[in-house]
Order: C-alpha cells, then structure tokens, then sequence
C-alpha cells in the first residue's frame, strides 16, 4: 500500500508543472506514463529494504538419514527437445553425472524425449534415434546392474493451426503425459523403455540445461515429507490451500555457462553460488509462505494430477509454470540450489525475454472472475497474491517501453522539466546496481577495520553497473521487442487465438544465433 501511495504522490508531483506551464492533457500524459517507471524504483527499494532487513524464512525438513524409503520413490524426469544421437548422449550422461550425485535406493531418472515437428507423424529418422537413445540407456542400466534410468519417447500429434505434426503442449503436455503414464496408463508414448517403477511419490523436473547438484534430491524430497509440508486440495477451488504440492529451489547459474562471453558474465553477474549454500531471503516466501514457481523443481504426483489434470485448457498457455506454482502452491526452498545455463549471445537473451513476456501477456484471462479449464469455465480460484504476481510480471514488461518513452519525452515535449524526467526514466535501469552499491557500503561501515574496503565494494558492483549502461544502450531495441510482443499476444488471445504455443527452446535458439556485426545489424535495425 505504502508503494503505490508513493508511487502516485510521485508522479503527481513530477506532473505538477506540466499542468502549469502546458495544456492539461501534457500532465495527464505525464502522470500515466511515469506510474510504472516510478513504481518499479518503488518497489526494487521496498523489496530490497525488506529482505535486507528480514531475516529468511526457513523450510523444515526431514533429515532422511535413512535415504529414500519405497514409500518416498522419486523420479527425477528431463523433458527435452532431442533432435539428434549427440543432444541425446549428452542428456543421458547428464543423467548418469545426477545419479553419482544423488545416489538413492529409490531414485530413478528418465529422459522425456520430444521430437521436433515433422510434416509426418513418424518422421524417417525417428526409429533409428529411438533405437540409439534406447540402446545408451540400456546399457547405463547395465553399467549399474538395475534398472535406473528410463527413456521414453513421446508421440506426435496433429496441431491444427498449422497441420503439422508435433508433441502435445509441448513441456506442459510432456509432464502431463508422463505422470499419467506414471499413475495410470497412457497412450502418448511411442516407445517406453524397460518397465517404469511403480509407487512414484515425488517427481523432480529439471530442464536440458539444469544441473542436479550432489544431495540436492534427498534435500528436495525431505522438504515435502515433513508433516507441515503435506499438500491439502480443496477439491470444490481444485487447488492446494494447505502445505506444498510443489517446491522451487533457488537457481544459480553455473559458472562455465556464465563465462561463455563478457555478455553471459555481465548479465548474470558472478557465475555461481557459495559452496556451501545457505538460505537466502525472498520476499514472497518470507513474507507471504509461498514463492513463484519457475519450471524446475519437485512435487507431489498425485496432488499434481488431481489439481492440473484438466485445470488449463489447450492451446493456450506458453508459461504455464506461474499458475502450476499458484494452483499447487510452491515453497521457495532458498538453501537448496540447482545450476542453470544462460544465454551466452545477446540477441538469444533478446528472444528469450520475448517468450518469457508473451508467455506473462497469455495469462491475462486469469486475473478475471472466471478462469477457462479444458472443460469449460469455473470460478477463478487464484488467491489474490497469485493475481498480483500475474500483474506484476505486466508491470515488468511495460517498464522498459514506458522508461523508454519518457526519456524520448524529456529531450522533447517535456524539455522545461528534462532533468527530472530523464532521471524518472533511467533510474528503473541503474537501480538495482545504485541499491548494490548502498548497501555494500553500509555494510562496509558497519564492519569497518575488518579488510573489506571501497575498492572491494566497487569491484563487486561495477558488474551490475555496466549491465545498467547496457541496458540503456539497448533500450530503442527492448522497447520495440517488448510492445511486439505484448500486441502481438493481445491479438493472439483476443482475436485470432493462434500459435499461441510458438517457442524455441533455449538450446535451439542459441544454436541459431550468430556472431558479427553484419548478424546483429540485420537483426536488431
């Protein structure tokens, strides 16, 4: 509440003499465009305040001294996009490197293929890559002497829109498919390979480029086991209200990702976590008992199928991993971290940002009365927190056209007042790294005479910085992707309800991004 009261004060104050020394509609402009700019300094401020001040909220779990019992069975399952024998090798050696780290009596591991679309159901090279992925898993089983790794492989099906043939809902059909294969049966599958354990109780999730770290899955596992953590549905709103259907751990990013290029190291900071991880504060989890979902973690198989079975229709959502978090409510767990790739190129960081706010734009049908279901409608069960998260994701992907516009205002129509509105529009880019800076300084008080010094502090700051300048560098460019992608998603849910599910994966994408300067002109002119 305190946020937004400053938030208008600040731009009614910023809009004052507009109204004086302009026609009224300057201000009314002025006031409206800064709302978001202003708010996003706001609450970077508040957030930052909070998690400083707050010490982190800590989830209990379960020592599990004992390992994994029959009745904790985990599956720890990759979906991905295999479009050759070497992303397939690469995947299964993945697995095996998770399973050294995590070795369980009752853990298993499967790689959950997806072929890339084809013009046939069965394309001419699909039997001979599942005759190959089928024959290194075999012999990882054999290398071991049970059954521990899975491979299966989903079917196509026909997509309507462009005749095609392709996997079902692509990530958010592939989980579905597998954990109905997992609880019942299902006929999504082309091959299954050896025979899936029965008595699954917890399923972990990564992505292609998510590493397992060493004891990361009893950690998970004992998380969800703890008497306080066990998922209640209400089946009347059809979501979790009590416990935890489903945990996030916090995301690092691995360290040879991040230095890739001075891009991958300037935009994700320094590559990595402390060895020893500990919690870390987050402001929805210690404020609020819930945090956000992002796509990779764990949760409970059979809250997962009676809640989102049929919560969602089809066609329709590109970044599903929002509302699973919400409708199976997700604990944040801070002390437990799993490694994630980045994008070493900066026009594949470009398109992932795009997807990621068209995904954001596709959920606007959640923050009504009624949501749609595969069904039909039903009252929108979304608490209003996770309806605010919804917002918030919207307000993010307008701040940088609406900062963008009124810096280009400032050197214009508001010339009078350009200091000022140059700094209400470039601000919500420096200031994460202005706050960094601070509070490293505070912190150097603080504790002065014990070796840290200003130097220290600027250079673990001056990386944050530099992203700012980038930033505002790209700013034109992110502005134009932005508003394409925002308009082009209102089009597609409101009128035309088509390749609602358009995507590239992360592997894909950077694979087709290119170096040079001729590349980025075309691309970015």
């Amino acid at each position: 509440g305190g946020t937004v009261v400053s938030t208008v004060v600040s731009a009614a104050l910023l809009s004052i003499p507009l109204f004086l020394m302009h026609p009224p509609v300057y201000g009314i402009i002025g006031f409206f465009i800064s709302l978001i700019p202003i708010y996003t300094v706001a609450v970077t401020i508040n957030n930052r305040m909070m998690t400083f001040f707050q010490k982190p909220a800590f989830i209990p779990k379960l020592a599990l001294k004992q390992g994994l019992t029959e009745d904790m069975a985990t599956m720890v399952v990759i979906p991905a996009l295999v479009t050759s024998e070497e992303d397939g090798a690469e995947l299964v050696q993945k697995m095996e490197v998770y399973w050294a780290a995590n070795q369980q009596p009752n853990l298993y591991f499967t790689l959950l293929s997806d072929f890339r679309e084809d013009k046939n159901e069965i394309a001419a090279y699909d039997e001979e890559l599942i005759r190959k992925l089928d024959a290194m898993v075999s012999a990882l089983n054999a290398k071991y002497g049970r059954e521990i790794f899975f491979y299966v492989q989903r079917r196509r099906v026909r997509i309507a829109e462009n005749g095609r043939f392709g996997g079902w809902e692509r990530k958010r059909g592939a989980l579905l498919n597998f954990c109905a294969l997992l609880t019942e049966d299902s006929d999504a599958f082309m091959h299954v390979s050896g025979s899936l354990p029965k008595g699954i109780k917890y399923v972990i999730t990564l992505d292609a480029d998510t590493a397992l770290g060493r004891d990361a899955v009893v950690r998970m596992v004992g998380a969800m086991e703890h008497p306080l953590h066990r998922p209640s549905v209400d089946e009347q709103k059809g979501i979790v209200t009590q416990g935890y259907g489903i945990m996030q751990p916090r995301i690092g990013v691995d360290v040879v990702s991040a230095a890739k290029s001075r891009l991958s190291l300037v935009f994700t900071g320094k590559g990595g976590l402390d060895t020893y991880a500990s919690a870390a504060s987050d402001v929805y989890q210690d404020n609020f008992g819930t945090g956000i979902f992002t796509g990779k973690g764990i949760f409970n198989l059979q809250a997962y199928m009676r809640v989102l079975k049929d919560a969602f229709p089809d066609n329709a959502i590109l970044s599903h991993d929002l509302l699973e978090g919400s409708y199976l409510r997700c604990a944040l767990l801070t002390d437990v971290v799993l490694m994630d790739g980045c994008p070493a190129r900066y026009i594949s960081w470009a398109e992932r940002q795009h997807r990621w706010t068209r995904g954001d734009w596709q959920l606007l049908p959640w923050l009504g009365r009624t949501v749609p279901t595969k069904g039909g409608r039903r009252k929108n069960p979304l608490p209003g927190l996770a309806k605010y998260q919804i917002i918030d994701n919207l307000r993010r992907s307008l701040s940088v056209p609406l900062s963008f516009i009124v810096i280009l205002l400032s050197q214009t129509a508001f010339f009078s007042w350009a200091f000022f509105w140059f700094i209400s529009g470039i601000l919500p880019l420096f200031i994460d790294a202005i706050l960094d800076f601070v509070t490293r300084t505070l912190t150097l008080i603080k504790n002065a005479g014990k070796g840290t010094t200003l130097k220290d502090i600027w250079f673990e700051t001056r990386t944050l910085f530099e992203l700012s300048f980038y930033r505002f560098a790209f700013l034109p460019y992110e502005t134009v992707r932005a508003l394409d992608a925002i308009f082009r998603t209102l089009w597609r849910v409101l009128v035309s309800h088509k390749h609602m599910l358009q995507w590239v994966t992360a592997a894909e994408g950077e694979k087709s991004a290119r170096d040079g300067i001729a590349y980025y002109w075309k691309r970015m002119a």
